[in-house]
């Protein structure tokens, strides 16, 4: 693959990640409001409505390691959805066992990781 093309591929794919990360800080903004008005079941509904584009997100950025030999900022990037990951687990855990008070401290981790430029 020439550089012009791969420099265009990588550019798109960036794009792509950029797009659904919005997406989901979106989500997880609305999740967050959600747990923090009272309603901690209504706002894991939502927060969960990120687990496909954080997926999408982590296969894009894997994608891109076929194109450019510098892993640095993808590695980043790789670490941030992981995190964001194990959020939505932990939310996921919070509210089934009842725990209104880590429901909030979820949803802010998340939105923050989710959100981090």
């Amino acid at each position: 693959m020439d550089a012009q093309l791969a420099e265009t591929t990588i550019k798109t794919y960036l794009n792509e990640i950029r797009s659904r990360l919005d997406r989901a800080a979106g989500i997880s903004r609305a999740a967050d409001a959600c747990a923090s008005a009272g309603f901690h079941e209504k706002g894991l509904e939502v927060a969960l409505d990120m687990e496909q584009l954080l997926y999408e997100a982590t296969t894009l950025l894997k994608a891109t390691r076929f194109h450019h030999p510098s892993r640095r900022h993808s590695y980043d990037v790789a670490m941030r959805l992981a995190r964001a990951g194990e959020l939505v687990r932990a939310l996921a855990d919070a509210v089934f066992s009842n725990r209104g008070d880590h429901v909030c401290i979820h949803l802010q981790c998340l939105r923050h990781t989710v959100s981090a430029e």
